[in-house]
């Protein structure tokens, strides 16, 4: 028996080496899925794994903002695209932190399609599991770092804007919005 906790770690694994298929050969998921018997056992989990990223993918005339865009876009360019997380994040105008919480959601997302998919309820030992209570540790640190990062200096507009500005251009291709900037020559 498997828990459902195994199973995430087995699942990302085998995203994280999508296309590495000795690996893919090893990974428990395989079995989990009754694919380990195959001659074409890595090759088989590989389409799995493509296919059931794309069977995420919003219906046409889903909002672009849309929370399954969300859970389908981490997926499809990071592993399926094999895309940087940075690439990703500036392509969906988050930063990479934030790409990993998506990420997180999107592999859950993923593994509740797979087990439906794959009828892995007699499998996996306990079930589908709540999430764990947060790790009230972990959050103090979270907390404490951003009360630390938090600075009371001022930002030179002219250091941040181009920075801001790329960001807001890469999002802005992105939903093909035209945008044009115009700058005072001396910025407050």
């Amino acid at each position: 028996m498997v828990t459902r906790e195994q199973f995430l770690l087995y699942l990302r694994d085998a995203l994280n080496h999508l296309y590495d298929l000795n690996r893919l050969r090893r990974n428990p998921l395989a079995t989990i899925l009754g694919l380990a018997d195959r001659f074409d056992a890595a090759t088989a989990l590989q389409r799995a794994l493509i296919d059931a990223i794309q069977s995420l993918k919003p219906r046409p005339g889903e909002p672009p903002q849309s929370p399954a865009w969300r859970i389908y876009e981490p997926l499809f360019y990071r592993y399926v695209e094999q895309f940087s997380a940075k690439e990703v994040a500036d392509q969906l105008g988050i930063t990479t932190r934030h790409l990993r919480r998506w990420q997180n959601t999107a592999q859950e997302a993923l593994a509740d399609r797979l087990w439906q998919q794959f009828s892995l309820a007699d499998t996996l030992a306990e079930g589908r599991q709540e999430s764990p209570q947060p790790d009230l540790d972990a959050l103090q640190q979270e907390l404490a770092w951003i009360q630390e990062s938090q600075s009371t200096a001022w930002a030179d507009p002219g250091q941040v804007l181009p920075a801001v500005l790329d960001l807001a251009r890469k999002l802005a291709e992105q939903h093909h919005v035209d945008m044009e900037v115009s700058l005072a020559d001396a910025l407050p």
